[in-house]
């Protein structure tokens, strides 16, 4: 896979950019894989499977918003890394904004175990 970006407005490019296939941009994309035998969560229970996608918010373009708390507790940091490179996302810029959440459009306010990108655009009810 192509280096991953690592800030938002490289992340932003790098999602948009058409090119770049195999990025997780909907929750089509994200069923999609996880029926591949390439899905990044297949060690864990179904619970926490759908607790994860449950929590994945899309905007046109990517990924807004989701919960991991329940990932960080159960993969390995290289399994944990995996889950994020499917949405295109480094652990650089993975460490901009993890343990914040989309509240509002483009407003990322602070959660532990949430994550908001550059895609924020609606809000994620509490």
């Amino acid at each position: 896979m192509t280096k991953l970006p690592s800030n938002g407005d490289d992340y932003k490019l790098f999602v948009d950019d058409p090119s770049n296939v195999g990025i997780v941009r909907s929750v089509k994309e994200w069923k999609a894989l996880l029926e591949t035998p390439n899905n990044p969560l297949n060690t864990l229970s179904p619970e926490v499977i759908q607790a994860f996608s449950d929590s994945l918010v899309f905007e046109p373009g990517g990924l807004a918003h989701a919960e991991y708390g329940m990932l960080a507790d159960t993969l390995t940091y290289r399994q944990f890394e995996e889950v994020w490179a499917c949405f295109g996302i480094s652990m650089a810029y993975f460490g901009d904004v993890k343990d914040f959440y989309c509240r509002a459009p483009k407003q990322c306010d602070f959660r532990t175990g949430s994550v908001c990108t550059i895609y924020c655009q609606g809000g994620k009810s509490e």
